[in-house]
């Protein structure tokens, strides 16, 4: 994967933002596009975080070695970003009782969407800070049993 950084380069220009404040905008810009253009793996793996350093870490370097000799970029945190948005989607696809991926889920419940109507927002809002929620949970996630297994 390749980025044409004079078209980026260009844009920050025809947006009018001042060179000071480009590095920390376009490090998430760029780590927001990235970490979704990486590809998932089809199946789970040990550790999301080294596979992702043993797959992309050097081609997401040269991306942004490539876009610093044109524009200032925090390049450690563009890094950092980019892992973590990947590693979210890596979780959301193999892991979705992972708690960062229940309280994500939960947050936009509670903001509500088109898909959500308004009594779930309004039911997690009320129960949603509750212990007796996440104990409730819990036992239900361990008594869950594939369909081949009831008893």
């Amino acid at each position: 994967m390749k980025l044409r950084t004079a078209s980026v380069a260009a844009e920050l220009d025809s947006m009018g933002v001042p060179p000071e404040s480009r590095n920390g905008l376009l490090s998430i810009a760029v780590a927001r596009v990235l970490g979704y253009k990486f590809s998932l793996p089809a199946a789970p793996v040990e550790s999301p975080y080294a596979f992702f350093d043993s797959t992309y870490l050097t081609q997401l370097e040269d991306i942004l070695s490539d876009l610093n000799e044109r524009v200032v970029i925090e390049f450690d945190q563009a890094v950092e970003i980019t892992r973590a948005v990947w590693c979210f989607r890596y979780r959301l696809l193999h892991d979705p009782c992972n708690p960062a991926v229940r309280s994500f889920l939960d947050a936009l419940v509670k903001v509500g969407t088109q898909d959500i109507p308004s009594v779930v927002s309004e039911a997690l809002i009320r129960y949603g800070q509750d212990e007796a929620l996440e104990r409730l949970c819990r036992v239900i996630t361990e008594n869950c049993l594939p369909t081949t297994q009831e008893g």
